[in-house]
């Protein structure tokens, strides 16, 4: 019985965060305890979504793109995007521009190929500060630069668009009226 009241008195001592040395130990246990929930609700749920998302990541499976396209857009590989994006609260009329900043893989690059919806107007393109030919079907913008860029050279592209995108996704929260 002795060690049973021993025991329970360090665990009550323990918990009494007068002293400095104690505070810390349970500051530390609760940081632990956030980082392990934390982490663990960046997990997917189950296998078959990690891999879907492996797969995806990797660019082996690009759902609803054409070979072509997929082929095109992994001859790249984005280091960083910036979005210029010019808009009203009242329209959903965009215009703007993105800067794409690359690495071309081992192969050289005589089209770089990104998605832009085809209700967005691509009004010009340029590689490195050159002017390219750009080409916009479907949902699909095709950048051809005067001469094919060197394979393993960094890049910058810049996009310049407008228009009304698309109802629904992001956009579908928009709407004209006004509140009560």
């Amino acid at each position: 019985m002795e060690v049973f009241k021993k025991q329970s008195y360090e665990t009550i001592n323990f918990l009494n965060t007068n002293t400095p040395h104690k505070m810390k130990k349970i500051l530390t246990l609760i940081v632990l305890l956030e980082f392990t929930f934390v982490t663990y609700s960046q997990m997917p749920v189950n296998s078959a979504f990690q891999n879907t998302y492996d797969s995806y990541k990797k660019g082996m499976v690009l759902k609803n793109r054409p070979a072509k396209s997929v082929a095109l857009m992994n001859k790249y590989d984005v280091k960083f995007y910036w979005l210029d994006i010019n808009l009203e609260r009242t329209s959903t009329y965009i215009s703007g521009k993105v800067t794409i900043n690359a690495k071309i893989q081992n192969t050289v690059l005589d089209t770089f190929e990104l998605e832009l919806v085809s209700e967005l107007t691509v009004d010009s393109a340029k590689i490195n500060g050159s002017l390219c030919t750009v080409n916009h079907t479907t949902d699909f913008v095709d950048i051809i630069p005067s001469s094919a860029l060197p394979a393993n050279s960094d890049i910058s592209a810049q996009i310049f668009y407008h228009g009304a995108p698309p109802s629904g996704g992001f956009f579908s929260g928009i709407s004209h009226g006004t509140s009560q």
